[in-house]
């Protein structure tokens, strides 16, 4: 018995240093493909182009942006309201009937069984707008880059920003692509109509 221990032992050993050895040499090829595919850019310099956020939420696309997503909300608030009604309403004719012990107990059951029903539908109007908004914001941010992937073809700067207040506390306001910005996405959303 001992030596069976000391063969899976020894088997184990081995097996581990193997493993050690094809994971140092797998770092070594990676390493070598991280470097041959690196660019040297310390030679130019680096670019950062800024545009204010502020600017792009008064603008009318956002606007109807967050209008479409407020009306959302509501008729999501308006649906739940429905059901508070739907329990008030079961709740008003249970209390309102004359019941006997059996009755009771199963309008009560039947209470809480509505209770749980209404709750998963709520929650399930809450997730799908949620699911609404994310979506939705990812779709505006989608054409924002978009349009600044376009708008930087031909790499004038390594980095194109959103300010937003109290972000960035010094800016050359040579590097202001905001009316560019606003002009070219409004180009974009005027065509989705």
């Amino acid at each position: 018995m001992k030596n069976a221990l000391y063969i899976i032992n020894g088997i184990l050993l081995i097996a581990v240093g193997v493993l050690f050895y094809l994971f140092l040499t797998e770092k070594k090829s990676n390493a070598s493909i991280v470097k041959s595919t690196w660019t040297d850019t310390s030679k130019s310099p680096t670019r950062i182009a800024y545009f204010e956020w502020d600017s792009i939420e008064n603008q009318k696309f956002y606007k109807q942006m967050q209008d479409e997503l407020n009306k959302k909300n509501e008729e999501v608030g308006k649906k739940k309201l429905e059901l508070s009604q739907r329990y008030q309403t079961r709740l008003d004719y249970y209390n309102k009937k004359s019941m006997s012990q059996v009755e009771s107990e199963q309008a009560t059951q039947d209470m809480h069984n509505l209770e749980q029903s209404l709750r998963s539908e709520a929650d399930k109007l809450d997730q799908d707008l949620n699911d609404y908004v994310v979506r939705k914001k990812v779709e505006f941010n989608d054409k924002i880059r978009s349009f600044l992937k376009e708008y930087n073809q031909n790499n004038r700067f390594s980095y194109i920003i959103a300010n937003e207040p109290g972000f960035i506390f010094y800016r050359d306001s040579a590097y202001n692509i905001t009316s560019d910005v606003i002009a070219g996405l409004n180009q974009i959303f005027s065509k989705k109509k």
